[in-house]
This record gives structure tokens, C-alpha cells and sequence, in this order.
């Protein structure tokens, strides 16, 4: 089972926004506005010299050097004017109105009726324990006299079953038998060490980066696509956010690849992929949600 470290963060320091076009770079990664390049303008001023009889020492009176020669009642037509280049615009990182990513079992149980999604850790920036979760809401049902929610949590060929209460695993059975021997609070560390992944990327605060651009951090878009998630279908927004100092500890700086999707009525990090390596524990995971299904 993927158990990732997790460390909270609450001295949140102010981010800048990194402007960026959408091809051809990373959406997060840089700390600096773009400079605009601005075209140089330089005007070409001819000088007509005429020789009119006037020597090079006496010009005549009216033939001064630089001054070209004109019929009687002739209009000098003024020198066009150099055009200006109007600098390019540049697109700035869509807003994010906010994450519906789970922080916990009560949100899964109430929200969803199905989700499926696969995990891993990092070792030396190499995706490691490749795990992949399926989630399913099976209804209410009756356990030892109470009624609860049972959910189902399918890691390979292994099912087990959970009976939650108010967000509260109670219950569990592996392969249709109840285990006795688990205590409530066995049961719900279980859940929240699968759900972990969902916790850290809500806790993250990853609309606040994206639209407020916390110290430390840089965000760029890298591109947008649709596409399908078991049923429902989603405009993914693909974004790169690079943090350094003061947003991470020193030395444990990071790169990470964020795909958010819009299902219209809400939004969900379908992905978190950790670029290379990172000396925070809290980032060192590859995450993926590959269906997603509501109640």
C-alpha cells in the first residue's frame, strides 16, 4: 500500500504569476515576467544635393543642401510617418475557480460513485509501486444493527469492503469477511492512507498558487484538451508550477505537472506528476484519475 509522506504547510508565502504562451515551454516553471521585445525604429532622412551652379563652398541661395527642389505652389508632401509595432500580447494562466479533489472520506463517500486512479512513489525521480485504486459506492446497508455507507476498494485482484458512518470507516472485510480483529481506528487509517494522495492535493491550495502566484512559486500553461473520464467528459487544463524558496524548504526545490480538469459544475487535479526529483516527501508521487463517477 502507497503511504506518502505528508507535511503541512501553513506559513504560505505570496507567489508571482508567470505569464506564458501556450506552445512550445512549460506552464509553472519560471519566476519572471516575459520582456517584451520591442522593434527599434530608425528613421532614413536622404539628403538631396543639388548642383544648381553653386559652388561647393557658396551654395546658392535657393538650393540649400538637404532642401529638394519644388515647382511654384507645389505642396512638400510631409515624410511618412515610421508605424509603431504593437507588442505582442501575452496569455496569462487561466483562473481556477476551485478544486473539488476530496480531502478526506467523508467528501469521497458523499460526492462520488465511482473513481478509479493509479498512484506511485518517487525513487531518485523514477515512478516506483505503481498502484492502481478502484472506488465504488455500493448504497446504504445495515452492519451489527446500524446503518452505514458501504463503499468497495479494489486494489488488483484484492476487494475489500468498508462501512463508513458520518466519514468514519467502522467496518472492513477482505473477500466477503468481516474483520473483527480491525478497530475503527484501523479501519479509518486504512482509508485515509489509500485517500492520501486526494488530501495532500487539496491541502496544497493549488487555486490559490495558480491565481495568486504565492511567493516562491511559478506557474505556465502548457496546453488544454479534452477528454473523457469513464462517463463524463472534461476540458483538462495542463499547467507546470515550479516552486523554490520560500515556498520549499532549501534545496527542495520542484517541479510538478498539474492537469485540471473542468467537468462544467466543478474542477479535479486529474493529475500530479513530480518532475525529476524532490527532497519533500509531501511531493514525491505520480497521481492519475482515470474515471471518475458522481452520486
Amino acid at each position: 500500500m502507497f503511504l506518502p509522506t505528508f507535511i503541512e504547510r501553513r506559513n504560505g508565502k505570496q507567489i508571482r504569476r508567470i505569464l506564458w504562451k501556450r506552445k512550445g515551454t512549460h506552464m509553472i516553471n519560471h519566476r519572471y515576467t516575459k520582456s517584451l521585445t520591442i522593434a527599434l525604429l530608425f528613421l532614413i532622412v536622404l539628403a538631396a544635393f543639388g548642383c544648381g551652379g553653386a559652388s561647393p563652398e557658396e551654395p546658392a541661395a535657393d538650393d540649400e543642401p538637404g532642401k529638394a527642389e519644388t515647382e511654384p505652389g507645389e505642396e512638400v508632401a510631409d515624410p511618412p510617418e515610421a508605424e509603431e509595432e504593437e507588442p505582442e500580447e501575452e496569455e496569462s494562466v487561466p483562473s481556477v475557480t476551485g478544486i473539488g479533489n476530496p480531502s478526506n472520506t467523508r467528501d469521497i463517500v458523499e460526492n462520488f460513485s465511482h473513481l478509479k486512479w493509479s498512484v506511485s512513489g518517487l525513487e531518485d525521480g523514477e515512478a516506483t509501486s505503481l498502484q492502481t485504486y478502484t472506488y465504488s459506492y455500493e448504497g446504504k446497508d445495515t452492519i451489527e444493527g446500524e446503518e452505514m455507507d458501504k463503499i468497495t476498494l479494489a486494489n488488483g485482484d484484492v476487494v475489500n469492503s468498508f462501512w463508513v458512518k458520518d466519514g468514519s470507516g467502522q467496518y472492513m472485510a477482505t473477500d466477503g469477511e468481516l474483520a473483527d480483529y480491525m478497530q475503527p481506528a484501523m479501519v479509518q487509517a486504512v482509508l485515509r492512507a489509500t485517500f492520501a494522495p486526494f488530501t495532500i492535493i487539496r491541502n496544497l491550495g493549488i487555486p490559490r498558487i495558480v491565481n495568486d502566484s504565492p511567493a516562491g512559486w511559478t506557474v505556465d500553461v502548457l496546453g488544454r484538451e479534452t477528454k473523457t473520464f469513464g462517463e463524463l467528459e472534461a476540458s483538462v487544463l495542463q499547467v507546470r508550477a515550479s516552486a523554490e524558496p520560500p515556498a520549499v524548504e532549501p534545496g527542495n526545490d520542484v517541479s510538478l505537472v498539474w492537469h485540471i480538469a473542468d467537468f462544467g459544475g466543478f474542477e479535479l487535479v486529474v493529475l500530479w506528476e513530480t518532475e525529476g526529483e524532490s527532497g519533500d516527501g509531501m511531493y514525491s508521487f505520480v497521481m492519475e484519475i482515470e474515471e471518475v463517477g458522481l452520486r
